[in-house]
């Protein structure tokens, strides 16, 4: 904690600058209900994507959630099912600080044993108090436009497992996370049956000249998605043991339709614990920061394109796949071709293929595809990416 330093925001004009004062929410001019309705509305405040992406977009689905431990200050659910709760924390009281880790855990606890018609009356009292309209969990994602009317059966589905495996994300926002609550490994190992990921949020709040406020979310701490909630003790600190976890690979299986980039995430590290979910993450949101497009390809792999100039046409670049550990894999020549069908020289896939030589691997796949570890390649993401972009930069 020490070592955090202070962020000085500056407002810089053409020939001044403006140093913002930074707003205490401590001294009494904000109250805990100023900050849980400030992430009702605004809940792309909270940086969920940067701890598991399979938790955003949030969705508020609940605020003062009764349960046997207390009430869940903010609830929130993605379009994929994973539910988020959110314990807001201003810092007047002492004993806070000390107590909010095993509160927040308890919450999940209780929640746990919710059944989705549980959950659905909850959302469905939320919208009726806050909106007055009594639409249930499903309604209200597709009022949000983030599901179809066919999608119902398998969102349920993924609720109701998520309930059943205590599949949250625990967030603790407040306006300084002080040292007690940092040392929070101490409950972890009370919970062994639940699969919870926990995270440190810390809300900055500047005072600009016009009276508005500028709100600066810090993520400080995250926990890993810790698989049965095995632990181990070394060297003075708790660490996660990841061990092998079959149930969300049958259940893909036994899934209809295409599977989804999150769950192909998911999929794939769990195949593979060497790979880290957070860079697996990272790896394919730098893609797309690049400008690539990826889409399902059937229910198990991803297929990587680019959109050419004039709109309307995609050049089929890579596809990924979460068999075999992970690879990507193309037809041979096949990069080639589309390349000409678009007016460009072949060459361009040639250059492609030898930035990517490094990571190839035909043991990975048969004679009419090229091959490539995909672990390799996350674990490179910095040289790949660079080849992608480089590819990119020829359009």
């Amino acid at each position: 904690m020490d070592n955090l330093m202070q962020k000085r925001p500056f407002i810089v004009g053409k020939d001044n600058y403006t140093k913002l004062e930074r707003v205490s929410l401590s001294k009494g001019d904000f109250q805990e209900e100023w900050l849980q309705k400030l992430l009702q509305n605004s809940p792309q405040l909270l940086p969920v994507a940067e701890i598991d992406a399979i938790y955003a977009p949030l969705v508020c689905i609940g605020r003062e959630v009764a349960t046997a431990a207390g009430y869940i200050d903010n609830l929130y659910i993605s379009p994929k099912g994973y539910i988020t709760i959110v314990e807001t924390k201003l810092w007047r009281n002492p004993e806070a600080r000390r107590e909010v880790v095993g509160q927040i855990i308890d919450y999940a606890k209780e929640l746990k044993q919710f059944s989705y018609e549980r959950l659905d009356k909850i959302v469905q009292a939320y919208n009726k108090s806050y909106f007055g309209k009594e639409q249930n969990l499903f309604e209200t994602m597709l009022g949000h436009q983030f599901l179809r009317e066919e999608d119902e059966t398998l969102f349920v589905d993924l609720v109701e497992k998520n309930l059943f495996n205590a599949r949250f994300l625990l967030l603790i926002v407040g306006d300084g996370i002080r040292d007690g609550v940092w040392r929070m490994t101490e409950f972890l190992n009370s919970t062994p049956n639940m699969l919870y990921s926990l995270g440190l949020v810390e809300l900055e709040v500047y005072r600009l000249p016009t009276n508005d406020k500028l709100v600066v979310p810090n993520l400080l701490m995250k926990t890993q998605t810790v698989e049965r909630g095995v632990f181990r003790f070394e060297q003075g600190r708790v660490s996660p043991v990841m061990v092998e976890h079959k149930e969300f690979e049958d259940y893909i299986m036994k899934s209809k339709g295409k599977i989804s980039k999150e769950d192909f995430i998911q999929l794939l590290t769990t195949r593979n614990p060497k790979i880290s979910l957070d860079n697996a993450s990272r790896f394919l949101e730098d893609l797309v920061d690049l400008g690539y497009v990826i889409t399902p390809y059937g229910k198990e792999d991803l297929r990587v394109k680019y959109p050419m100039p004039g709109g309307g046409s995609y050049l089929n670049v890579i596809y990924f796949s979460s068999k075999k550990n992970g690879r990507a894999y193309k037809n041979v020549n096949s990069l080639e071709r589309d390349l000409l069908k678009f007016g460009y020289s072949p060459e361009i896939a040639r250059s492609f293929y030898k930035e990517l030589e490094l990571y190839q691997d035909d043991n990975l796949g048969g004679n009419s595809t090229i091959n490539h570890d995909l672990m390799k390649m996350i674990n490179s993401s910095d040289e790949v990416i660079s080849a992608f972009d480089k590819l990119r930069s020829n359009f």
